[in-house]
């Protein structure tokens, strides 16, 4: 049995991306990201970046979170912003039931994206 089974399959991503949307939607720091956001193709990327996580493809991994995070590249995204989408990852995963292995390997991976995710700071 893999790691997306033991959350229940495709209706198991299903429900963590929309607890993860419920949660960024909600979150003063991060909410005007999502308010406009295409929800389907956002949501799409997201499952494609937990479904290669979970079912322990991890060459992939890197590839789908870029992906799944285009949308917020350039938008001036600030370290706090960054820090407040990890622990809405991090919330929205272990409520799934990821397994805590599994959560932190998804969440660097989601980390090693902060680079491109977050605006430079002038020198």
């Amino acid at each position: 049995m893999s790691m997306l089974a033991d959350i229940g399959g495709t209706e198991g991503l299903h429900q963590a991306s929309d607890a993860f949307f419920t949660h960024a939607r909600a979150h003063p720091a991060v909410r005007a990201y999502f308010e406009a956001v295409d929800g389907p193709s956002m949501r799409a990327g997201i499952e494609e970046a937990l479904r290669a996580h979970l079912d322990f493809e991890p060459d992939e991994v890197p590839q789908a979170m870029a992906r799944a995070h285009e949308a917020l590249v350039g938008k001036g995204l600030s370290n706090a912003e960054f820090d407040a989408l990890y622990d809405i990852y991090h919330e929205t995963l272990s409520e799934a039931g990821v397994p805590g292995g599994m959560l932190y390997g998804f969440l660097e991976a989601f980390e090693d994206l902060r680079g491109a995710l977050v605006a430079k700071q002038p020198a």
